[in-house]
């Protein structure tokens, strides 16, 4: 099974589904950013999440259109992290290191294919008003162990979001490239945009789990904040236009480097 697994994740069409996925996910992300660089402009934009990024490509002509084309390209991404996770193509194994990684694909799969579930239900009308007093972080304090669940879930994210600072230092950004086939410009622009990229993720992780701990250990679950809350706060720092303004391009950044991963990924085949 496990073979077989590997032979279906080292195809060069399973390569291709990564390809779609990677440029949808990415951009996503440049739309992301882009909204809220906007804002931080005063040209309008707004800050939103990637399912905000999602209901604003609804609004715009041919929306129908390009819901489809991000709701195939999500699945293909949340298909791709799966096949990672189980068949481990690049031999990640079973060391702490290998578990932590595939234990990452396996959370990112299920994540954006929830987001590629989203993009399907607002393609086709059948998204409902989220209830806003019904918070994830309230349910999810509120249920039995809600506390330890919950600290257990703030150190992982704020984990995460070390990671991310981690990988923007060191360069290693977890997706082998095929580095002679890219232009100069490619290799010096991603270089610093998935730098930026990945500083702006350590931030918004990083900031997400601090205050969900803040929300469990106060037993106040309205201390938790979204995306959009979060940017919010940066905007209200002192030069907080600035920041939001860095962190938006850092998004955008990120966004663009999965683009470029999309065209020159390095697949185990």
């Amino acid at each position: 099974m496990a073979s077989q697994a590997g032979e279906i994740v080292r195809s060069p069409w399973m390569a291709k589904i990564a390809a779609i996925g990677f440029f949808v996910y990415g951009s996503v992300y440049v739309l992301v950013g882009a909204l809220a660089a906007k804002v931080a402009m005063g040209t309008g934009g707004r800050i939103t999440n990637p399912q905000g990024a999602i209901a604003e490509v609804a609004r715009q002509p041919f929306g129908g259109a390009l819901l489809a084309v991000i709701t195939i390209g999500l699945f293909a991404y949340s298909s791709w992290r799966l096949t990672q996770a189980i068949a481990d193509p690049e031999n990640y194994r079973t060391g702490w290191k290998g578990i932590a990684t595939r234990g990452g694909r396996l959370i990112s799969a299920v994540s954006y294919g929830a987001l590629g579930v989203f993009a399907f239900e607002v393609a086709t009308s059948a998204r409902r008003a989220a209830s806003g007093d019904e918070s994830w972080a309230l349910r999810l304090i509120t249920e039995p162990l809600g506390a330890v669940l919950g600290t257990l879930v703030g150190l992982v994210i704020v984990a995460v979001g070390v990671t991310q600072f981690y990988k923007a230092f060191t360069a290693d950004f977890g997706e082998p490239l095929h580095e002679s086939r890219m232009s100069r410009p490619e290799r010096t622009w991603g270089l610093y945009a998935a730098r930026l990229g990945f500083c702006a993720r350590g931030v918004v992780f990083t900031m997400t789990g601090a205050y969900l701990l803040y929300a469990v250990f106060d037993a106040n679950p309205r201390r938790a904040k979204s995306v959009e809350e979060l940017l919010s706060t940066l905007l209200r720092l002192p030069y907080g236009n600035w920041i939001m303004g860095l962190v938006a391009a850092g998004l955008a950044g990120y966004g663009l480097f999965m683009i470029l991963v999309a065209m020159h990924r390095r697949h185990p085949y």
